[in-house]
């Protein structure tokens, strides 16, 4: 279940052409992952922000498994903000959350 959001700064240049690279971000960390399609939730959220602060803020919620390790999920992480930098050229910031799968609750 990643749910991942891009907080991106309106500012941001070449910012208008991220959504054309949403299914390939998505189908990226579902292969990383190894979750379905249906499992997943990926979305641009408009944020103005410091101009010192990364202009991309990326959160990525999911739940834990045993190939999510630091390691694995670093290397997501790392390469999650390559994509997006090289379209925005810009820095982009990366959080990855595990959730506790004994208090979360998702409806669809």
């Amino acid at each position: 279940m990643p749910n991942v959001k891009l907080f991106v700064d309106p500012r941001t240049p070449n910012a208008a052409a991220l959504p054309e690279r949403l299914t390939a971000l998505r189908d990226m960390i579902i292969a990383h992952l190894d979750v379905p399609v249906s499992a997943s939730q990926i979305a641009i959220v408009e944020a103005v922000g410091v101009l010192d602060q990364p202009a991309i803020n990326v959160e990525l919620r999911i739940l834990p498994g045993p190939a999510r390790t630091r390691a694995a999920l670093t290397e997501l992480a790392e390469a999650f903000r390559s994509q997006v930098q090289q379209v925005c050229d810009v820095a982009v910031a990366v959080r990855i959350d595990q959730l506790d799968p004994e208090t979360y609750v998702a409806l669809k």
